[in-house]
């Protein structure tokens, strides 16, 4: 599994083929659909640990987050 940015979409297609059936993170991300305005968005996948590093990183410019917990 890899860390980097570029990651994310290859890791939850991994994740997926090892674990099969069930209901987790990955398979709700990779199954996700959702349509604003006419369009489907469909690509979504779990985020690496260096995506999830950047957001933390840069909090104060993506909006109105609860920081609290």
């Amino acid at each position: 599994m890899g860390s980097s940015i570029c990651d994310s979409h290859a890791n939850t297609v991994l994740i997926l083929s090892i674990q099969g059936e069930g209901n987790y993170a990955a398979k709700i991300c990779a199954y996700y659909e959702l349509t604003k305005q006419d369009v489907l968005y469909n690509d979504w996948f779990l985020a690496s640990k260096g995506e999830l590093f950047e957001i933390y990183e840069n909090i104060d410019l993506l909006g109105e987050f609860n920081t609290k917990y």
